[in-house]
């Protein structure tokens, strides 16, 4: 019995922390995410998979138009697997009346308060919604396992963090249970938390706090449970550092870039530049330059962490008795000569002839 498990996959959403070129690349990403979504069900039908867990957040907000989601649904329903489906923190639109309709579709599955189990020839499927979850539902579900089958649970929630608003228990709770394999959405990090406990992580990432891989896991409904991440993702997000010096200028900056970058994460991935290092006042790390690079890649953005490179003594003698003298003083009676606004402030003073 061969399964797949995903979670997360935010059908509609709006890219809101990566900067586009324009309005058509960000469609693009757009698509590419729910393609995803498309291409895990063309492997599910290539890999004869039996069963799908999709374990919450499948839609990212409820604006998604009804023609959109009953489009996604019908493809669910063409495939041979039976799908499970638990309703996360942002589909939670799924809980109304009007999609009740969903239902009718045969191999598809949901859960709620009435309904917490579909029991199949072979193995029982067990689920809670997020706004569903409870520990004594969860002792009730663990006192009537058949033993004697494939026990599966799919959640959506965090078993890890308290302080995380959509919290469910402690994995420890979860532990203490007889469930063959518990399927978790919610965190996009995949993760096994135990070798039968799971975070599937969503397919594709969404933003620069997302840089491991992304994917799906795929296993085999056994005693124990045998499952294996299987990364999935079109494009990654990659952070990388690139410390300047005095020395450096505009050709060595592109240079130390392409050192550091390889020509398929150039062409494929979202990039992320974090300089660091000291720069020379009149190496300016203009837009008219960056622009000029970013042409080279897919996505490229840069973190400016640079400092410059003066010495604060000769500073205050250069300038004595201007606004930037005041500012180290100020900065050294506070103990704050490290702090990045003290090199930023002074930076823009130099580079706009402040002190004049």
């Amino acid at each position: 019995m061969k399964f797949i498990h995903t979670a997360d996959l935010h059908l509609g959403m709006v890219m809101k922390h990566v900067t586009f070129a324009s309005s058509e690349a960000h469609k693009e990403r757009v698509y590419e995410i729910e393609a995803a979504f498309y291409r895990l069900l063309k492997h599910v039908e290539e890999n004869a998979i039996d069963y799908l867990f999709i374990t919450g957040d499948l839609f990212d907000h409820p604006h998604v138009g009804i023609s959109k989601v009953d489009a996604f649904f019908k493809r669910l329903a063409n495939l041979n697997a039976d799908v499970f489906i638990v309703i996360g923190n942002h589909d939670t639109f799924l809980h109304n009346k009007a999609y009740n309709y969903l239902n009718s579709y045969k191999n598809i599955h949901f859960f709620s308060p009435d309904n917490t189990v579909v029991k199949l020839e072979q193995i029982d499927v067990y689920g809670m919604n997020t706004r569903d979850y409870s520990d004594a539902t969860l002792a009730q579900m663990n006192q009537q396992l058949n033993r004697d089958k494939i026990n599966v649970l799919c959640l959506h929630g965090d078993v890890t963090n308290p302080q995380d608003d959509h919290y469910l228990t402690d994995v420890k709770n979860l532990e203490k249970t007889n469930f063959d394999y518990i399927a978790i959405g919610h965190i996009h990090k995949h993760a096994f938390i135990r070798p039968h406990i799971a975070y599937s992580g969503n397919l594709e990432p969404v933003d620069f706090s997302e840089t491991t891989q992304r994917g799906f896991i795929e296993g085999e409904l056994a005693k124990p449970i045998k499952a294996t991440f299987v990364p999935f993702a079109k494009r990654n997000f990659i952070v990388k550092t690139i410390t300047l010096t005095t020395k450096d200028d505009q050709h060595s900056l592109r240079e130390k870039l392409n050192e550091v970058i390889q020509p398929n994460e150039q062409s494929n991935d979202f990039i992320r530049a974090e300089l660091t290092g000291q720069i020379n006042a009149d190496f300016k790390l203009d837009q008219d330059l960056f622009s000029l690079i970013k042409k080279d890649y897919y996505y490229l953005e840069f973190k400016d962490k640079t400092k410059l490179g003066l010495n604060l003594e000769t500073l205050k003698k250069n300038y004595k008795d201007t606004i930037i003298s005041e500012i180290i003083e100020t900065a050294e009676h506070e103990n704050n000569l490290d702090d990045e606004s003290l090199w930023l402030a002074l930076r823009t003073l130099i580079e706009t002839e402040g002190a004049s």
